[in-house]
C-alpha cells in the first residue's frame, strides 16, 4: 500500500498517527514548497517527504508517486483543491484523517473578528522567487491540464479563495470537489463540526476510531493509595498566536494567580504546554520552582495516576484526561476579549457535564473546597461524553485507523 499524506509533517503529533501502519506502508509527506520549510526529520521514522516545486502539477505528481490512497490533513490551499481534484479524475480515493478538537463557534468567531490565528513568520513567504514561482505555477498548471469542468471549478476557486478567507471560501461554493470522499473521524461530535466547517453538501463516508493519540492513556486508573494533591494544567498557545486578547503580560499574571491559589490549597501545579506555545512556555517557566514543573507530554502516563485535578482551556488533550474516572475538570473561560460576551471556548466540556467553568481565578479558593462535590456530578456524566467527543476510549483507535488506511479500494 502505498499512502500520500498531505499535512503539516512538522508536527509530531499528526505524523504519529501514521505509526499503526508504517509496517504496512510505503508514506510519502507532502505539505512544504522546499526544503527550509522542513523544522525536523522526524517523519523520516515514517517514510520519505515530496515537495510542490519538484512537479509541474497534480496530474504529474499522482503520475510519479503513484499513490493508492490520499490522506488529507486538511484542504485549505489552492494546492490542496488542486490535488483533491485531479485525485478525483484519476480515480485515486480520498480521505480526510482528523487531528484535533474543530469549532464551528470558535472558527466562525475568529474569521468575524478577522483574527490572524497564526503570526509566525510565513517561511514560504521568503522561499526563492523561483520556488514561489514553481508552487504558484502547480496550481495553474494543474488547472490547464483539467477537463473544462474540473478547469471551471479550480479557476472559481481561485478568485472566491483570493478574496475570502478558507471558511467563506467553503461556504460560497459548497461543492463535492472541496472535501475528500472520505472522512475518518475521531467521534460524531467532532465530525458534526466539519460537517459544517467544510460546508459538506453531498454525502460522503466516515469511519469513526476514536483518537489514536490516547491510546495510551485509557488504561490509566488512579493510584488509590495516594492522596495525592496534584493538578495538571493544559494550556493554550493564546498569547504566542495572541489570540482572544491574550499576551505575554496578562498571561503571566494570570499564571502568577492561578500558582498562588494553588500553593494557598497545598497543590502542587503540574503545566503541560501546547506543542507550539513559544511565549505562554516562556511566561511559565519564569515560575517554575518545587511546587510548579513544566511537564512533556511522554510524561503523562506515568504522572496522571496521581493527578486529582484537570485544567485547561479548550484543548484536545483535555479530551481523554476529563474521561478518565478519578479527575475532575475545570476550563478558564476568562479570555480578555471575551469577557461579558457570553461565549464559551469550552462550552462542549461543559454542557457534556465533565468540566465547570472558571471566569475568574478568584473562584478557585471554593473550587477547592468542594472537590468531591464537582466530581461526583461530573463522574456521572463521563460515560455519554466518551461516546459522543471519544467514540471509544478502550486503547483500539489506533488499530481502528489501520484497518480504514489498509482497506484495498474499491474498484
Amino acid at each position: 500500500m502505498r499512502l500520500l499524506v498531505v499535512g503539516d509533517y512538522n508536527r509530531r503529533d499528526f505524523i504519529s498517527l501514521f505509526e499503526c501502519v508504517v509496517d504496512n506502508a510505503e508514506i510519502f509527506f507532502l505539505e512544504f514548497s522546499y526544503e527550509l520549510e522542513v523544522k525536523n526529520a522526524f517523519f523520516e521514522k515514517y517514510g520519505k517527504n515530496i515537495f510542490w516545486k519538484d512537479f509541474s502539477d497534480a496530474y504529474d505528481l499522482l503520475e510519479k508517486i503513484k499513490p493508492n490512497k490520499v490522506i488529507f490533513l486538511f484542504i485549505e490551499s489552492y494546492n490542496h483543491i488542486a490535488l483533491n481534484v485531479a485525485c478525483r479524475k484519476k480515480k485515486i480515493r480520498t480521505y480526510h484523517l482528523e487531528h484535533g478538537f474543530r469549532s464551528y463557534k470558535i472558527s466562525k468567531y475568529l474569521h468575524a473578528n478577522k483574527t490572524n490565528i497564526n503570526k509566525e513568520t510565513n517561511i514560504r513567504e521568503k522561499a526563492p522567487l523561483y520556488v514561489r514561482i514553481k508552487t504558484s505555477m502547480f496550481f495553474w498548471r494543474t488547472v490547464f491540464k483539467s477537463k473544462l469542468k474540473h478547469a471551471f471549478f479550480l479557476f472559481r476557486f481561485y478568485l472566491i479563495r483570493s478574496r475570502n478567507n478558507g471558511f467563506v471560501t467553503l461556504k460560497k461554493l459548497s461543492s463535492c470537489l472541496t472535501v475528500p470522499e472520505v472522512f475518518i473521524s475521531f467521534s460524531p461530535a467532532i465530525y458534526e463540526q466539519h460537517k459544517v466547517l467544510d460546508a459538506f453538501r453531498s454525502k460522503i463516508d466516515v469511519h469513526f476510531i476514536g483518537i489514536p493519540y490516547f491510546d495510551r492513556f485509557a488504561q490509566i486508573k488512579s493510584n488509590k493509595d495516594l492522596h495525592s494533591r496534584i493538578a495538571l494544567f493544559i494550556d493554550h498557545p493564546h498569547s504566542t498566536k495572541q489570540i482572544f486578547g491574550w499576551n505575554k503580560e496578562n498571561k503571566e499574571k494570570f499564571i502568577a494567580e492561578i500558582i498562588d491559589i494553588c500553593k494557598k490549597n497545598k497543590f502542587k501545579l503540574l503545566v503541560k504546554p501546547h506543542p507550539s506555545a513559544t511565549v505562554d512556555k516562556d511566561c511559565w517557566s519564569k515560575m517554575i520552582d518545587e511546587d510548579v514543573k513544566i511537564v512533556d507530554e511522554k510524561d503523562l502516563v506515568s504522572i496522571l495516576p496521581e493527578v486529582k485535578i484537570i485544567f485547561g482551556f479548550y484543548s484536545t488533550l483535555l479530551l481523554p484526561l476529563l474521561a478518565l474516572e478519578h479527575t475532575v475538570g475545570f476550563t478558564f473561560e476568562n479570555h480578555p476579549s471575551l469577557i461579558g460576551k457570553e461565549f464559551y471556548l469550552s462550552e462542549h466540556l461543559k454542557e457534556s457535564g465533565v468540566s465547570n467553568i472558571i471566569l475568574n481565578t478568584y473562584s478557585l479558593h471554593s473550587i477547592f473546597e468542594n472537590l468531591e462535590h464537582f466530581k461526583n456530578i461530573q463522574g456521572n456524566h463521563k460515560q455519554s461524553f466518551i461516546a459522543k467527543w471519544m467514540y471509544k476510549f478502550d486503547g483500539r483507535s489506533g488499530e481502528r485507523l489501520r484497518n480504514v488506511l489498509l482497506m484495498p479500494n474499491e474498484d
